[in-house]
């Protein structure tokens, strides 16, 4: 979903960068200031990466987000869903991702995320303490929940839409059912058949696979958390005016 890619490619970019730097606070600094030699980094339609730095004790992330795809006013207005979801993955983290926050509360660095909207100019920015990364990533294994991530996620994703993923479709809302997280999709039928979408199912489904192999790490994050509770991706498209329907499933053993 792309109103969850911000956060997702934000830790899965600080994991690759700094997973391997080392335990002291130069090693940090030098895998941030590497990261930030790299920006801008597109995050594809979401917008870029701009600036990755050190300051005041704090890893500093900023990004510049297109908002025909992500509202900073939807951000600013759900900013505790956020704190929650972003809370909520630190807890739930294994491997080099644990290791990378277990880095940065050892340093006793803080996360602080910054994002502007292109066309508004509109600001949000949301800080996590050392304090606050360390009581998310020790927390007890009970507590520890991949079901709760995607749950937590698919909710701070349903507060940003709709959006336009093209021209006639719009996401309404992400949901569990039956063991599927969908994506429901209102189709404008003046622009587009529901006929015609179901006789090219198998071509749309080999695009949408095709889509979730396309190697970007936020994508590479969700499948990964999807088949790691047994849960597959699928697609459903709801004619506006007819109300009819054509779904598309992709198993999590094909994801």
């Amino acid at each position: 979903m792309k109103t969850n890619r911000v956060l997702l490619t934000f830790l899965l970019v600080v994991m690759a960068l700094c997973a391997h730097a080392g335990d002291n606070n130069s090693a940090l600094r030098k895998s941030i200031a590497m990261a930030n030699a790299m920006c801008p980094v597109s995050l594809g339609a979401m917008g870029e990466m701009t600036s990755m730095t050190y300051e005041k004790g704090d890893l500093i992330i900023s990004y510049a987000l297109n908002e025909d795809v992500i509202s900073v006013e939807a951000l600013k207005n759900n900013k505790e869903m956020v704190r929650q979801n972003a809370t909520t993955m630190v807890r739930n983290a294994t491997g080099d991702l644990k290791t990378t926050f277990d880095l940065l509360a050892s340093e006793g660095a803080g996360l602080v995320m910054k994002y502007i909207g292109k066309q508004s100019k509109a600001k949000f920015t949301i800080r996590f303490t050392a304090e606050e990364i360390l009581r998310a990533s020790i927390a007890p294994e009970e507590a520890r929940d991949p079901m709760a991530s995607l749950k937590s996620q698919i909710e701070v994703g349903n507060a940003m839409l709709p959006t336009k993923i093209a021209d006639g479709m719009e996401m309404t809302r992400a949901y569990l059912e039956d063991d599927y997280l969908f994506y429901e999709v209102t189709v404008d039928e003046d622009l587009l058949s529901i006929a015609n979408i179901k006789s090219n199912r198998p071509t749309l489904k080999k695009n949408i696979l095709a889509a979730l192999n396309s190697g970007d790490v936020s994508t590479k994050a969700l499948k990964d958390l999807c088949k790691s509770v047994a849960v597959g991706i699928a697609y459903k498209y709801i004619g506006k005016d007819s109300r009819q329907t054509v779904t598309i499933k992709i198993t999590p053993s094909e994801l």
